[in-house]
């Protein structure tokens, strides 16, 4: 498989044996988002922000991710495909953005777009952010859980919980200082090709919940869900692509369970030493 670099200048547990990689727990650690909650700390220990600066300004939040593997983000196609990998820094284990020190930041080495990512229509909005330097697993920095086959959440009526420190209010531009998350219902896909006339739709999922959503500052960040017989068990779904500026349409985020081979393929081309955890 030939993979697309952005080149600038600048829950079936993985074996360790096989794969150098330390087993990973698919479990909650404990238990701009529109009129979300705060996130107890610690509670999701693979949410990471993406990072950047510009001239005269300091290190800013752009997007969120997700670790899937000491070396991996998980983000948004839209989030990386402008973007420079010198220029985009990973903060992982962060509460607070406010708290973040420079010397914590994780530089990228390469960034990856899907090949087939659409801008006009959203549609295949995944991309993988390789870090420079590994990501150091603590009790409050880990990966993600991935599923191991394609979810038809829909039909299960499934509600997903959307994690990130974007905008918590339409008339404040002003992203989260704190790490937020809402609850939403997994509509069928139909529902946002009617909110959504303009676009086409494939390997998305559709999700609502009246006046609540993500927004600016949250693409990229995870959606994820917590099986219903054992409501500890996380697997990341989705991640967050389109969002109504507002909070009146559904958004729509990127199924990742219908890039689970992208993923793995990616992952073993650049680090063949690692593979994602994965779980039903």
């Amino acid at each position: 498989m030939k993979i697309p670099v952005i080149m600038f200048l600048g829950l079936h547990v993985v074996a360790a044996s096989r794969y150098g990689q330390s087993s990973c727990s698919c479990k909650s650690a404990n238990l701009n988002i529109i009129n979300g909650t705060v996130a107890a700390e610690d509670s999701h220990p693979w949410a990471v922000a993406l990072m950047s600066r510009g001239w005269g300004v300091d290190y800013y939040l752009f997007c969120g991710g997700s670790i899937i593997t000491p070396r991996h983000v998980l983000t948004a196609a839209h989030c990386l495909n402008r973007n420079r990998a010198y220029n985009v820094w990973i903060a992982a284990g962060q509460q607070k953005i406010s708290q973040i020190k420079k010397e914590n930041l994780i530089p990228s080495k390469h960034l990856f777009v899907h090949e087939h990512y659409n801008p006009t229509y959203v549609l295949n909005d995944i991309g993988l952010v390789l870090t420079q330097r590994k990501i150091q697993f603590t009790p409050t920095v880990r990966p993600i859980c991935l599923p191991n086959t394609k979810l038809e959440l829909a039909d299960l009526g499934a509600k997903v919980t959307v994690v990130g420190w974007g905008m918590t209010s339409i008339s404040d531009p002003s992203t989260s200082d704190e790490l937020r998350q809402v609850e939403l219902d997994v509509l069928p896909l139909e529902e946002c090709v009617r909110s959504y006339p303009n676009l086409f739709f494939e390997n998305q999922l559709c999700t609502y919940m009246e006046g609540k959503s993500p927004f600016r500052g949250d693409s990229g960040s995870p959606v994820i869900w917590k099986r219903s017989e054992n409501r500890t068990h996380v697997i990341q779904v989705g991640l967050v692509s389109l969002a109504d500026r507002k909070a009146r349409r559904p958004s729509v985020q990127t199924d990742v369970t219908a890039f689970i081979d992208w993923i793995e393929d990616m992952v073993e081309e650049t680090t063949p030493n690692y593979r994602i955890c994965t779980g039903k």
